[in-house]
């Protein structure tokens, strides 16, 4: 038996591999294939359900949260089996339980099933040269909109964690809505215009206060000091700050995002139940 695994890089501890490798001995054996993004594991979910049926040959994959409600929706994950038995959900906390209890349009649900099994989590934090700023420099998320850093702020590729920062500016939650925003005497309109204040972009070419708005290159920005602070994910930015002397990172004392990334089960895993159910209709 091969048990086939795609995980988003870095996220899988060799350790982790080597001692799943140990627990199977004498039944199979576990192989682990790494993609850099995990839209490319998206990706391959979406191409495997273009395949008409045929089951695919991987057994588990990686899914960031925000990839959950899209993937259910769309047929590319099934449940968990019998999920809610196994001593790992009892173990969990209860709102990384709430966090995959989806319907079947992948939406929060207390009495949905569990879509996904959370192995690692974390947050949406900033990192700045404290050689240039000072120290503590960068608390909040209103002080990337100090004079000093006009066209030196990089941004992940997230528009829900560049809205997400211009709402805690404007005095509301990460995940407001419409009509949080209305009850604060607030309009979309007030929103757009204060993410354009982070994200000011003209014909393609990037002027304001953002410099840099990618997935990967933010990291690289900061550390060649192209920038001077980065807006990015806890995985991403803490390895840079500890090999780093004039860097330090500041989890924004208003309030941030989290996220998890997790193990799913494609819907055409073979073997699945999903799959099987189909192939038994």
């Amino acid at each position: 038996m091969v048990m086939r695994v795609t995980a988003l890089r870095g996220s899988v501890p060799q350790q982790w591999v080597t001692d799943f490798q140990t627990a199977l001995e004498g039944y199979g054996v576990a192989a682990l294939t790494q993609k850099a993004q995990l839209a490319e594991i998206y990706a391959e979910l979406q191409g495997t359900k273009a395949s008409k049926g045929k089951p695919t040959t991987v057994d588990a994959v990686t899914l960031g949260d925000a990839w959950l409600q899209r993937t259910i929706a769309e047929g590319l994950i099934q449940p968990i089996p019998a999920a809610r038995e196994y001593r790992w959900w009892a173990q969990l906390y209860p709102r990384w339980q709430q966090l995959v209890r989806r319907d079947a349009q992948g939406r929060l649900d207390p009495r949905g099933e569990v879509y996904a099994a959370p192995y690692r989590w974390g947050a949406t934090l900033v990192a700045y040269r404290w050689d240039k700023l000072g120290r503590g420099g960068v608390r909040d998320w209103r002080d990337l909109l100090q004079p000093a850093l006009r066209g030196r702020v990089g941004f992940i590729d997230s528009p829900r964690d560049v809205i997400g920062a211009a709402l805690k500016t404007l005095g509301l939650g990460y995940n407001s809505s419409a009509a949080d925003l209305r009850r604060c005497g607030l309009t979309e309109e007030d929103l757009r215009l204060r993410v354009q204040r982070f994200v000011k972009q003209a014909s393609g070419a990037v002027c304001g206060r953002v410099r840099v708005f990618s997935s990967s290159n933010h990291v690289r920005a900061l550390a060649a000091g192209e920038v001077d602070a980065v807006v990015g994910w806890s995985d991403d930015l803490l390895p840079l700050v500890q090999r780093t002397n004039n860097l330090e990172v500041a989890a924004p004392l208003s309030g941030t995002s989290l996220f998890a990334d997790c193990w799913c089960i494609p819907a055409a895993a073979a073997g699945g139940w999903v799959h099987c159910s189909s192939r038994h209709a």
